[in-house]
């Protein structure tokens, strides 16, 4: 669903359509260069206006101060200018620098910018250890979610089948020793990666049923069992 500004701005029909992108670096060193590479594109821009607009729409432009955004955030600041609207967007993704006058605004990197910076969510599943996260562009952060266990240990608990392992010489000699599970213990092993898969895909299901954010699956081969609902 687009946005409530994509929409606005794709409804434009006032022309011209001034298009800035504007890609801005954080810190206090940084805030001339921010301020001078917008000043090249607001030039850039309005130089493209016929001589009788020149000034009024630079005056318009002025208004907006590019380093009183919260930079640690903001990769690029994006500028719309119509004969009756100014809008701005803080976008958290770089952009490559662009100024644009037409008869309607260019808003496909804007568009593609707010797609990529929805959330999505990461299991990171071992049987050694399970964690959740809620990620997006800028940064990925752990997310507690009530009945995820933290590993298989965590989510069998006594119900969880002890290794049988046999200790043997080798058959070469030389003092050394062989470690194998039985037939037994890999189909236990394999029941144990089962209940454990199917506990974690109940709590998810249940803790997520509401939720529209992608969920991104990052698992280890070795929790493969005969079955892996999750």
């Amino acid at each position: 669903m687009a946005s409530p500004l994509l929409r606005e701005l794709a409804e434009a029909t006032a022309a011209p359509c001034i298009s800035l992108y504007v890609p801005l670096e954080a810190g206090f060193e940084q805030d001339r260069r921010n301020a001078v590479r917008f000043d090249h594109a607001v030039d850039a821009a309005v130089s493209r206006l016929p001589n009788g607009h020149k000034q009024q729409w630079r005056d318009r432009l002025g208004t907006i101060n590019p380093n009183a955004l919260p930079l640690h955030d903001v990769k690029t600041l994006a500028i719309f200018l119509g004969p009756t609207m100014l809008r701005s967007a803080a976008v958290g993704l770089a952009l490559p620098e662009r100024a644009a006058v037409s008869h309607g605004f260019v808003l496909r990197p804007l568009a593609l910018a707010l797609d990529f910076a929805r959330t999505y969510h990461l299991l990171t599943l071992s049987v050694n250890h399970v964690a959740f996260f809620e990620g997006d562009q800028r940064s990925l952060r752990p997310r507690a979610l009530p009945g995820l266990p933290t590993s298989m240990a965590d989510a069998l608990g006594t119900e969880l089948t002890e290794n049988q392992i046999q200790v043997h010489p080798a058959a070469t000699g030389g003092g050394e020793i062989v470690f194998h599970g039985s037939g037994a213990a890999k189909d236990e092993r394999s029941l144990d990666l089962e209940r454990f898969h199917r506990l974690v895909a109940r709590v998810l299901t249940e803790q997520l049923r509401s939720s529209h954010v992608p969920l991104v699956l990052a698992a280890d081969t070795c929790t493969r069992g005969r079955s892996a609902p999750c």
